[in-house]
């Protein structure tokens, strides 16, 4: 629920209109909030451009975000894309938007500045400003071309890496000082989509939580930020994971009931092949999010798992076992097994969590990764070689080439999307259920 500022006042005629004023703008928020979210986000066919600093520039959350579109959404079709640069504030997306992105025809737009715009030091209520109004400079001309923008929130800096904050502090507050700074950057934004009637996707409040959680189990130079300011994989999971939320994603990835008095059925995007026994072939179109086998190194995407909630509300791959005959059974799927109760199996298992860096897609997924990476460095040269040549505009005539150029170099973003849906084809697998 958002929060407002406390007001003091007496019982007086004054102090009643103010209320009233109180309850109208609440009133208003709220009906800018439900008209933002009510609107789906992602659709058939539709383009997505990933806009940001160096963080977006890094490849990684984007990367995330491209990899669950393909794999786990691959009916939908989608054409994402990306845009990020070294040192960006929100001033980028007034040179992006007529060059790059508008030209793209994108149906949604996600942003992610904020990390530079806040200066590397204390709160300044002027400096939120000049942020949320420069959230509204990028906003309009991206409404005005048919996009949805879906405006993100800046991340947090590393509680131990962090060593960058300008102006005179005491030792050691550094990273404290500067998250305080960004959530208020993150109020800032959240306001701002909410007065512009488009969504909101906080990514602040998610990577503080999981950076405070994991620290706290796992020690305080477990890195979210290595350098303190860029995350590691780890922390771009969870930028992925705000961000994929906010698109109002369900998270419900394949269903496999399996009634040991009867036949096995499947959700949509998987069908069962043969089933012998207790042993089933099985076809799925739709992947669930795959992860490395590393569950302890910072490095490791996986690490993170145990502090954001990724495979709980968007990588539910469940198998669910009625009329088990015995108290355990071991469920093998591909080359792996696990040992579940009659209870656990009855309240459905995922698959994607319990098997996770073991799963049968976990090839073609990691095949998919790598040309998702030469997609979008190709995109970021995309990116330098429009903005160099724009430099050279001098008559109409070169501004139609310039669209012409533009042109040609989205439809080869579109051919490389479609080379990794192809990557991503449907997988047999198998699923066995043996009593211990």
């Amino acid at each position: 629920m958002k929060r407002f500022p406390r007001f003091e006042w007496s019982m007086k005629s004054s102090g009643f209109t103010l209320a009233l004023a109180i309850l109208a703008m609440l009133s208003a928020v709220h009906a800018a909030e439900t008209e933002a979210q009510s609107k789906p986000l992602l659709s058939k066919g539709g383009r997505i451009v990933i806009a940001g600093d160096s963080i977006t520039e890094a490849m990684c959350y984007s990367r995330f975000i491209e990899l669950y579109f393909a794999a786990c959404l691959p009916e939908l079709e989608l054409c994402p894309m990306h845009v990020g640069r070294s040192g960006a504030t929100l001033g980028a997306m007034q040179v992006w938007n007529p060059l790059i992105i508008v030209p793209a025809k994108p149906t949604l737009v996600t942003m992610c500045f904020g990390m530079n715009d806040g200066g590397y030091t204390q709160f300044n209520p002027l400096v939120a400003k000049g942020y949320s109004d420069g959230l509204k400079i990028a906003i309009g001309p991206l409404k005005d071309a048919g996009a949805t923008v879906l405006v993100g929130s800046p991340g947090v800096v590393d509680s131990h890496y962090f060593k960058g904050l300008k102006g005179p502090h005491k030792a050691g507050e550094d990273a404290a000082i500067y998250n305080q700074t960004l959530a208020g950057l993150r109020d800032a934004a959240r306001d701002t989509a909410a007065a512009c009637r488009t969504p909101f996707a906080d990514i602040h409040t998610p990577m503080l939580v999981a950076m405070e959680n994991a620290k706290a189990a796992l020690g305080k130079d477990y890195a979210i930020c290595p350098d303190g300011i860029h995350p590691g994989p780890n922390g771009h999971l969870v930028m992925a994971y705000a961000f994929l939320k906010a698109m109002g994603l369900d998270g419900n990835i394949g269903a496999i009931v399996v009634d040991k008095d009867g036949k096995a059925t499947a959700s949509e995007g998987h069908r069962i092949i043969s089933q012998v026994n207790g042993t089933m072939e099985m076809e799925s179109r739709r992947y669930p999010f795959c992860f490395d086998f590393n569950d302890k190194s910072p490095s490791s995407v996986r690490s993170i798992l145990p502090f954001v909630p990724f495979n709980q509300e968007l990588n539910r791959f469940t198998l669910t076992v009625k009329n088990l005959k015995g108290e355990r059974a071991k469920v093998s799927w591909g080359a792996a097994s696990r040992t579940f109760s009659r209870k656990e199996l009855e309240a459905g298992v995922n698959l994607a969590d319990a098997f996770a860096g073991e799963t049968p897609f976990q090839e073609n997924f990691k095949n998919a990764d790598a040309a998702v990476l030469a997609k979008e460095t190709y995109e970021t040269q995309i990116k330098t070689m429009l903005g160099e040549t724009s430099k050279l505009l001098n008559s109409p005539s070169d501004k139609a080439k310039m669209e012409t150029l533009s042109g040609i170099l989205l439809e080869a973003v579109d051919r490389k999307n479609a080379e990794i849906r192809a990557i991503l084809a449907p997988v047999k697998h198998s699923l066995a259920i043996a009593l211990e």
